[in-house]
């Protein structure tokens, strides 16, 4: 995927500036809460902009409660995901909030947890705890990316481990009593994890991947064009640019250039937006070159340039990629239809933006609009995924957008 989005960047950066250079030389010549000690709400206001709310940004793809009856999962449903983080979410934010004593321990401990009665937040990719912290409207000092939270009530409190590439434990001053009375009317619906499972289907695959009791009923979806001449104006008017000011340029092939005197933009003909910002405009500089503060300023600019276009799914926070040598951080963010990941025809995420200590250089999004149709998407069911996975994968649904029109829908194993 790196590979894609260098030889990707390299593309984009190379017409840009090329463009860039002819227009300036034409110039030349001639001329933006959850709290965890409140009542957690989703968002049901139909608002339409691309993050309405730290809401969207907080939820997980799954959330699953263990007692001592059974398991019960919810997942593939954003509003069955709302409600219920609306129900259970606080309690994650104060045991970030209030999280001490850490203690690293094995992938073993951390299985062995999951099998005891616990409340378990899973998110598709690492999140970093500090940046999720906030969107609770809650601190953390915990600093590493995360994948799956886990809540355990003990005789002395309630425990909170971490998952991601390491495993860790700390303590909360969550009543363990209060946490279990919470998790135990929940009926159990048949879903486990691997390491809960003896059925040998899933030896190959990672213990701490989450089965689903049934296979999960998954709409058709639809991807439309996002893109006309009166977006295109909004888009660069937002970014600064001056639509009507004869810097804009089409060429044969339906691409669409602006050019400022600090900055690019260029619209391709199947909706990819690039930006390039070689200066130091304050509209482009985040608050710092903290995670969290890039994080939500890129979420903010996105919101408000883009905001219309999301129909039936959600852009979220997909990842971080770290440059400390060239003092860089590069965000990824993706589609998210009922909880599910979209993947995109050219393999990169659905927006790249990289920053060069707290400025904003780059932009490069996949705009796409998608449409939930009532129809389910029939895919290979879970077992048998299972069965020819590689070894320690992590299986997880996605659908797929190769631009024909109705997305794909599969399992993916991922390291």
């Amino acid at each position: 995927m790196k590979q894609k989005y260098m030889e990707r960047c390299k593309s984009v950066l190379i017409v840009l500036l090329l463009f860039c250079a002819v227009a300036l030389t034409y110039k030349a010549i001639g001329y933006g809460l959850l709290s965890w000690d409140s009542p957690l709400a989703p968002n049901t206001n139909g608002d339409s902009t691309l993050f309405s709310t730290h809401e969207d940004a907080t939820l997980p793809q799954a959330i699953t409660v263990k007692n001592t009856t059974g398991r019960a999962t919810f997942q593939g449903d954003f509003p069955l995901i709302e409600s219920t983080f609306a129900t259970l979410g606080s309690h994650l934010g104060h045991a970030l909030y209030t999280a001490d004593g850490e203690t690293q321990i094995s992938l073993e401990e951390f299985t062995q947890a999951l099998q005891s009665p616990s409340l378990c937040y899973i998110y598709p990719v690492p999140i970093p705890v500090q940046t999720l912290a906030i969107w609770l409207d809650a601190r953390s000092t915990i600093q590493m990316d995360i994948t799956a939270f886990i809540l355990v009530p003990t005789e002395s409190g309630v425990d909170l481990l971490l998952g991601g590439e390491q495993y860790f434990r700390y303590q909360t001053d969550l009543i363990g009593e209060d946490l279990s009375a919470i998790l135990e009317p929940y009926a159990p619906d048949g879903s486990f994890f691997v390491c809960e499972t003896e059925d040998f289907a899933y030896d190959n695959v990672n213990p701490i991947t989450l089965i689903p009791a049934t296979a999960l009923t998954l709409p058709t979806v639809t991807n439309r064009p996002a893109l006309d001449g009166a977006f295109l104006s909004s888009v660069a008017t937002s970014l600064g640019f001056n639509p009507f000011s004869g810097t804009d340029y089409r060429d044969d092939e339906g691409n669409t250039f602006y050019t400022e005197t600090d900055r690019s933009l260029f619209f391709t003909e199947d909706g990819i937006v690039s930006l390039i910002h070689r200066g130091n405009a304050a509209a482009f500089t985040a608050k710092s070159s903290e995670e969290s503060d890039l994080i939500e300023f890129t979420r903010n600019l996105l919101s408000d340039t883009f905001g219309h276009t999301q129909a039936d799914a959600k852009l979220m926070f997909s990842g971080i990629e770290r440059e400390p040598e060239r003092e860089g951080t590069t965000l990824t963010f993706d589609y998210f239809i009922q909880g599910i990941a979209v993947s995109q025809q050219q393999g990169d995420s659905a927006v790249i933006v990289v920053f060069r200590e707290n400025i904003l250089y780059s932009i490069t999004y996949a705009l796409r609009t998608y449409d939930i149709h009532p129809e389910p998407l029939p895919y290979l069911p879970p077992r048998q995924a299972a069965a020819i996975a590689p070894n320690n994968a992590h299986l997880q649904l996605e659908y797929e957008d190769d631009l024909s029109g109705t997305l794909k829908v599969g399992w993916v194993a991922n390291d």
